[in-house]
């Protein structure tokens, strides 16, 4: 196994996430809730190894998606932009001193890795802009491929430097030494292949400063994960659903005892949070039951209360939401 492989399979962490609301009956109240938790997390509950991870995610997209746009380009690059091409010295990120290779990266100060993770992506914000105003009218047969990735690209630099923004928080760093790297160009040319060449150079410099950040992230995420490793050895999990569906019994079933208190009946058994954990193969497992929705007895302002403590038992957030649905009910709109 190599270095690489090893490392992704030391730090991987799986996770669970409701991407959208299910529509139901009374589904407002349930969209409102599921809404509700989510920014919960996502502003108090992630730890940062859970940051890290994310951030490692978007990192791999970029440098995936500059690849793949380097490859659309060199489906139909004329022979000549090849000699013209300028040297990879000349990229305007070449100045700043950063690890040639991982070895050298392993031996960087945590908050002087993330600094130059955060300064080569903020390095990018003006020459990025440039390429998705320019890559609309660039003189390719895949132009409207190539503005599509490019418009992606800088969505997800936005978001992945607003997630290292969160990871310099998190890290508690004392220091916020972010080194300047301006770009002065605001123009690719004026004929087509100097436009076309100045593009894929720019893109190909893009590329190689993606793949460092790529590399620093998964650095300092197995750094984080060794530091924390009792942080993988938990799973919290919050049970969700309508009332009278099972949630406490599923509770029970996952945790191999009974923690909650169960009854076969449509009326809600659960009023408020409750916690139960147990130790299994060596993990501590939490789950959290929570109060039905559409519960007959609670108010909607109660349960959107009891909700969000809910999630708040399963500090610092829970790696999974757990919807439980009762056999042969169907959704309805």
């Amino acid at each position: 196994m190599t270095d690489s492989s090893r490392e992704e399979s030391d730090c991987k962490e799986s996770s669970k996430r409701i991407k959208k609301p299910v529509t139901m009956t009374q589904g407002s109240r349930l969209y409102f809730a599921v809404t509700l938790m989510c920014a919960f997390v996502s502003i108090h509950g992630v730890g940062l190894n859970d940051l890290l991870e994310r951030a490692s995610q978007l990192s791999d997209k970029l440098h995936s998606i500059s690849t793949s746009l380097t490859n659309d380009l060199d489906s139909h690059f004329p022979p000549v932009g090849r000699v013209m091409m300028p040297r990879p010295s000349m990229c305007h990120t070449s100045s700043l001193q950063i690890p040639n290779d991982k070895d050298q990266a392993l031996k960087v100060p945590e908050d002087e890795l993330l600094s130059l993770a955060r300064s080569l992506l903020l390095a990018w914000s003006d020459p990025l802009a440039l390429l998705s105003a320019e890559a609309s009218s660039l003189a390719h047969p895949e132009r409207n491929t190539i503005n599509s990735k490019t418009k992606e690209l800088q969505d997800n630099i936005d978001s992945l430097g607003a997630g290292l923004e969160h990871v310099f928080n998190k890290m508690g760093s004392s220091s916020d030494n972010l080194s300047s790297l301006p770009f002065s160009s605001n123009s690719l040319g004026q004929d087509k292949t100097s436009r076309l060449v100045n593009f894929h150079f720019l893109l190909s410099c893009f590329r190689r400063d993606s793949h460092k950040i790529d590399s620093f992230l998964k650095v300092l995420r197995c750094r984080a994960a060794k530091k924390r490793p009792e942080m993988l050895q938990e799973i919290r999990i919050v049970l969700i659903g309508k009332t009278g569906v099972g949630k406490s019994a599923t509770g029970n079933t996952i945790l191999g005892k009974d923690n909650f208190y169960k009854a076969a009946s449509s009326k809600s058994v659960t009023k408020q949070c409750t916690l139960g954990a147990a130790i299994i193969d060596g993990k501590t497992i939490t789950v959290v039951d929570t109060p039905g929705w559409c519960d007959t007895e609670l108010s909607e302002a109660e349960l959107t209360q009891a909700t969000v403590k809910c999630v708040d038992m399963s500090y610092p957030g829970p790696h999974v939401f757990l919807f439980v649905l009762a056999i042969g009910n169907r959704f309805t709109s």
